[in-house]
């Protein structure tokens, strides 16, 4: 489908060129540029990018390059308008236990483990 939008823009540009170099190829490397720098785009971000480099600069026909950049930009356009995420929560840090309260929580853990075997 890449290879289709190539054709299109370029008979908007060079109406008569482009057909006359079909099957050449010079013709078939531009077709076969456009798809590996383009594959992984969806098509309609390429057809929007199309419409965009044509509307800036009517008279010049856009190489991959160009396509690629628009879209690019109005990736990170809509990137800056998506919510932020917010910052990870960090872990509670563990409190330091005195050896007293060290030994409490030992025993407290040994009466319950007790109860377990008794039952």
């Amino acid at each position: 489908m890449v290879g289709f939008e190539l054709e299109v823009l370029s008979k908007k540009v060079d109406r008569f060129g482009w057909d006359r170099d079909r099957g050449t190829p010079s013709h078939d490397r531009q077709v076969l540029d456009w798809m590996d720098a383009l594959h992984d785009f969806e098509l309609a971000e390429v057809k929007a990018a199309c419409g965009e480099a044509i509307i800036a600069r009517p008279n010049k026909c856009p190489n991959e390059g160009h396509i690629r950049e628009i879209i690019m930009r109005n990736r990170g356009k809509v990137m800056a308008l998506l919510p932020k995420h917010e910052p990870p929560i960090k872990a509670v840090e563990p409190v330091a236990m005195s050896a007293h309260a060290r030994a409490e929580h030992k025993a407290t853990l040994a009466r319950f483990i007790d109860r377990r075997k008794v039952r």
